[in-house]
This record gives structure tokens, C-alpha cells and sequence, in this order.
């Protein structure tokens, strides 16, 4: 009986093995539930710092930006005249070029509307003075010999009225060159007093020997009641000629600095009037440029219009079998009146000059507003 009960009643060892085999399974269970939100936690944190470097990079590439445009903020001003000079005649340089640049952009419109003209407006425009001469309108015709009249363009050429600033120099080379024949004349003067003075030769028949300038110099320490010592003479010499040359180059490069001060202002000004016309012509070359581009707006509209009246005239006179303009139908003959029209109004804006001496002529911004408005009555006369 009591073997039976010990064999029903599990030993305490096989218990405490159960229940540890209970709970490595619980921690596994919570270890691999637990394993994904680590695994995101540290995917955010991986992520964070990315966008934390983007931030840092976009900072960096912003200070980069930012460093050309404080450089040039803090950029010194010239204050020496040359430095001004030299500023004004960069300024001017890049204004040239400026006006050169929008010059050579009008120049370029234009060229482009005169191949277009040659090689899509004028066969169009001379089938058009075919038709009409066809039907027996005999009136003078835009198209003369295969060439169709080209508006005038005259722009300034910025080569003649250009600013030219003079070289300047700080002057100091011939500052020192003079301030040399100064101590010359000093020395040559020292050597005639002390030579007077010593009962020397002014003018010796061969270079002086050592004695003799020892007795020049000596003569010149006695003069100044230092007795005759030559060492002291010679200082005197020597002092007073530097002091002499000093004087003249300094003397000089100031007169210099004086004069190109003057001269920076005066160019300084010149330039800045210079500048400031140079921007009116810009504005006078936009404007130009601007016409030639509603120009060859416009022209390409005659241009689709006419073509189209073109083929529906040739077709009326095709069916119609006439050729006399009072027999053709009556929408034939409405159709080539608009075509004649065109033709005229068209022949009016290609004779009228753009500009002339780089300004924008009144009679051409007349001349296309008038075409602007005849050909959108036609485009709307073909929607009503």
C-alpha cells in the first residue's frame, strides 16, 4: 500500500525539473515576443541618426551656400586711387559686355525672323501676288523678284561710345629716379663746398683718391665745429643726402597720390554716368528684342492665314474656270480682298524699321499693333 502510494506521489526532484522545464519554455516564449520590438527599437534608433546626418548635410550644403555670399558681403573696399581706378574700369569692363551680350541677343532674334522670312513667309507671300495677278490686280506687290522688304534694325554699336580710363601709376619709380639725382646733386654740392674748403680741384682731372676724401670729409666735420675728423664728415654726408633723397620721394609720390585721388573721383564718376546710360541702352535692346519676337509672332500668323486663303482661292479659281475678277463668285471675291489685305498690312509692318541709332521707333510699335489687331479679327471672323 505504501509502495503504491510513492508511486502515485511524484518525487520532489521530478517536480522542481518540471516546473524549470515550464519556465525556460515561458522565457523562451518571451524572448522571442520581445525580440521584435527590440529589433524595431533599434530600427528607429538606426534611423534616426540618417535623418539626423540628411539634417546635418542639408545645414553643411546651406553653410556652404551661405559662405560665397558673406565672402563677398565682407569683401574689402578699394580705398588706395589705384585700387579705385582699377575698380571702375572692371565695373565698366563688365558693363560692356553686358550691353554687348544684349545686343548680340537682338542681333540673334533678328537674324532668326530673316531666315524664317526667306524660307517660309516669302513663298507664301509670292503665291498670294500670283493669285492677285492672276485675277488681274495689277497694284504693287510686296514680292519684287523673289525678295521681300526687311524691317530695318539699327542698334548702337557700343565700340564707339565706350568709356576708356586712362593708366595710372602710384608714381613711385620716378619718385626714386628723381629722389637719385637729388642725392646725386646733394653729394656733387658737398663736394664742391668741401673742396673750396680744402683747396681741392672742383673739377678733378681723376677720381678721388682715399686722402683726398678724407680731407673733403674732415673739411665737412670742421665746418660743423667737430673738428677734423673724416668718419664724422662722411656721416654728414651720407645722413643729409638720404635725408635729401627721403624728402623728394616722398614729396613726389604725395604729389602723385594727390593727383590720382583727383583722378579716382572724376573716373569713379564717369563710370558710374557711363553705368547708369549703359543701362537705359539695355533697356532699349530688351525692348527691341522684344519687338522682333512679336514681329515673327505675328508674320507666322499672316503666314498659317494666308496660306490657308491661298488654297481656297486656287481652288475657286480652279472650279470657277475664270480669270477675271468680276466673274469670280462672290465669296471668291470677299476671300481675295481679305487675302489682299493681309497682303497690304503685312507689306506695311516688313517696311517699317525696327530701330533706329538702338531705339525702339514709335512707327513700328504703331505698325504691329495695328497688324495685331487686323489678324485677330480674322482668327475671330473664323470662330464666329
Amino acid at each position: 500500500m505504501a509502495e503504491e502510494i510513492r508511486k502515485e506521489i511524484p518525487e520532489p526532484r521530478e517536480e522542481v525539473e518540471a516546473m524549470k522545464e515550464e519556465g525556460s519554455t515561458e522565457n523562451t516564449a518571451e524572448t522571442e515576443e520581445s525580440a521584435p520590438e527590440e529589433s524595431r527599437e533599434e530600427n528607429t534608433t538606426e534611423e534616426t541618426p540618417s535623418e539626423e546626418t540628411a539634417s546635418e548635410g542639408e545645414e553643411e550644403n546651406t553653410q556652404k551656400e551661405e559662405e560665397p555670399a558673406v565672402a563677398q558681403s565682407i569683401a574689402p573696399i578699394p580705398t588706395l586711387p589705384e585700387e579705385r581706378i582699377q575698380a571702375a574700369k572692371e565695373k565698366v569692363a563688365e558693363a560692356n559686355r553686358e550691353i554687348q551680350s544684349y545686343v548680340d541677343k537682338a542681333r540673334k532674334e533678328f537674324r532668326q525672323f530673316e531666315e524664317y522670312e526667306k524660307s517660309e513667309l516669302l513663298p507664301v507671300l509670292e503665291e498670294s501676288c500670283e493669285i492677285l495677278t492672276k485675277v488681274g490686280i495689277e497694284e504693287e506687290l510686296p514680292v519684287v523678284e523673289g525678295k521681300a522688304p526687311l524691317p530695318e534694325l539699327e542698334l548702337e554699336n557700343p565700340e564707339e561710345e565706350r568709356l576708356e580710363i586712362p593708366a595710372v601709376s602710384s608714381g613711385k619709380g620716378g619718385a626714386f629716379f628723381w629722389a637719385l639725382v637729388g642725392g646725386v646733386a646733394t653729394l656733387a654740392g658737398w663736394y664742391a663746398f668741401a673742396a673750396e674748403r680744402a683747396g681741392l680741384p672742383l673739377i678733378p682731372k681723376q677720381l678721388p683718391q682715399m686722402s683726398q676724401l678724407e680731407k673733403l670729409s674732415a673739411a665737412i666735420a670742421d665746418l660743423f665745429g667737430q673738428g677734423s675728423h673724416a668718419p664724422v664728415g662722411a656721416a654728414i654726408i651720407i645722413g643729409s643726402t638720404l635725408v635729401v633723397m627721403w624728402i623728394i620721394y616722398m614729396v613726389l609720390v604725395s604729389v602723385r597720390r594727390s593727383h590720382n585721388q583727383r583722378l579716382a573721383e572724376e573716373v569713379e564718376k564717369q563710370a558710374a554716368e557711363y553705368c547708369e546710360r549703359l543701362d537705359e541702352c539695355k533697356a532699349k535692346m530688351n525692348a527691341v528684342e522684344e519687338q522682333v519676337k512679336n514681329l515673327d509672332n505675328t508674320a507666322r500668323k499672316y503666314e498659317v492665314l494666308m496660306k490657308e486663303i491661298n488654297a481656297a482661292v486656287n481652288r475657286a479659281l480652279y472650279i470657277e474656270e475664270v480669270s477675271s475678277f468680276d466673274e469670280l463668285h462672290d465669296k471668291t471675291k470677299e476671300q481675295i480682298e481679305r487675302l489682299k489685305t493681309l497682303l497690304e498690312e503685312i507689306e506695311k509692318l516688313l517696311e517699317t524699321p525696327i530701330a533706329r541709332s538702338g531705339e525702339l521707333t514709335p512707327e513700328s510699335v504703331e505698325t504691329l499693333r495695328e497688324a495685331k489687331r487686323m489678324i485677330n479679327d480674322e482668327i475671330l471672323r473664323l470662330y464666329s
